[in-house]
């Protein structure tokens, strides 16, 4: 006979809601178990807005932020932050209780340049999210000292070259080559955007110094071939849960697509009749590649015995609930696990995308059929595994001229 799962009691605003938000949960995957967790944090949130006298249309996120600073002061040994109340915010707005959550900021004049620049950046620009998120965190941090508080327009007028000379070098302190450019170049966007749209004199994108930094001058990582087979050897048919990791790893080794476009894969850019997969690259691009044999029985195996029932048409999803799409730390957070799992030098998602190029390479593939497997727009960017060809390159190479004395 089956044990009965007895719920927590619940009390205040959101007790009639307990046996709702217990079976919601079990639909994301929760266990009984952990889904009496979930209504545990429902209750210990219920007790706190009863005492606070706050009714459900009435939660705000500043409310919100509130309970979980008087949780951790209640030193409760079950911690409750934003990640466990996620599941149970997500319920109450789809059952209409809440409208959102979300307080938006005050409109102020640097608010409202930086949400012009956004529109920019994702209208003009077309540039992904997390891309733009990145250029607003740096103007952000950049403009901080000319917001206005005294209720005057924002301007610019008075920033200079020296201080965005000032705040890159001091960005870029402690940063590698390649993000102090990163950083470098979402600067200068940011300069232009403030001179074409009026609020710069002058075009102080031209001012700012380059970073120093040599093109292809490292020998681009080579991984052993054997070593790749390897990790797919001893990690094909594992224990279960393990179709998932196998499928993704299928995908970065055979096909070398980038960890972020393995997150964005869905269901419908699987083209079972055609044997082809459609992937999302770098700067909306869109390709369809030949789907191999391999890699589709993989995510087939993954998609029919081991892949969660969930909202999401994402392909990869986490194993633990709420099950979601996974993010690029997890696909890397793959590669890591199987390198420990077999007992090999722990490599990045991006090392596999390497790997292929050089087994390419060295199978005798030309650099423009490279440059089309991995979808390198520039072929600069492939030319860089020229140089894994060591003997190839020594049969080029020019003496050392020796001066005699």
């Amino acid at each position: 006979m089956a044990r009965k799962h007895y719920l927590p009691r619940v009390q205040g605003p959101l007790d009639s809601y307990a046996a709702g938000y217990f079976e919601y949960a079990k639909t994301l995957g929760y266990t009984d178990v952990s889904a009496g967790w979930q209504v545990w944090v429902m209750a210990r949130l219920s007790q706190w807005m009863e005492s606070a006298n706050i009714a459900i249309t009435s939660l705000t996120d500043e409310h919100v932020a509130e309970f979980i600073a008087h949780h951790r002061a209640s030193h409760y040994r079950q911690p409750i932050g934003r990640r466990r109340l996620a599941p149970l915010l997500r319920y109450l707005r789809q059952q209409g209780l809440i409208l959102s959550v979300e307080v938006p900021p005050p409109a102020t004049p640097l608010a409202e340049f930086i949400e012009r620049y956004r529109r920019f950046l994702t209208d003009r620009c077309n540039l992904a999210p997390r891309t733009v998120e990145g250029h607003v965190k740096t103007a952000q941090r950049f403009l901080a000292p000319w917001e206005p508080h005294d209720g005057t327009a924002f301007t610019l007028e008075t920033l200079a070259a020296r201080d965005a000379t000032t705040f890159l070098l001091r960005e870029t302190k402690r940063l590698s080559t390649g993000a102090a450019q990163n950083v470098l170049y979402q600067l200068r966007s940011l300069l232009r955007f403030g001179y074409q749209a009026g609020y710069l004199p002058h075009n102080l994108a031209v001012t700012l110094p380059p970073v120093a930094s040599w093109h292809a001058t490292r020998l681009p990582p080579v991984v052993p071939p054997q070593d790749i087979e390897a990790l797919l050897h001893r990690s094909d048919a594992p224990p279960a849960p393990g179709r998932r990791d196998y499928g993704i790893l299928l995908v970065l080794i055979r096909l070398g697509l980038r960890a972020s476009e393995v997150c964005r894969l869905t269901l419908d850019d699987l083209d079972w009749r055609a044997g082809e997969i459609v992937v999302s690259g770098k700067g909306h691009r869109v390709d369809r590649l030949p789907l191999p044999v391999d890699v589709g029985a993989g995510i087939a195996d993954y998609l029919q015995h081991e892949r969660p029932a969930a909202d999401t048409r994402q392909v990869f999803l986490t194993h633990r609930a709420p099950h979601r799409g996974m993010t690029r730390s997890d696909v890397s957070y793959v590669v890591r696990k199987a390198c420990k799992r077999g007992g090999l030098p722990i490599l990045g998602a991006h090392r596999l995308r390497h790997a292929l190029a050089t087994t390419l390479l060295q199978q005798g593939a030309t650099l423009p059929l490279i440059g089309q497997v991995l979808r390198h727009r520039d072929l600069a960017s492939t030319a860089v595994y020229a140089k894994v060809d060591r003997l190839a390159l020594r049969s080029v190479a020019q003496p050392w001229p020796e001066v005699e004395s």
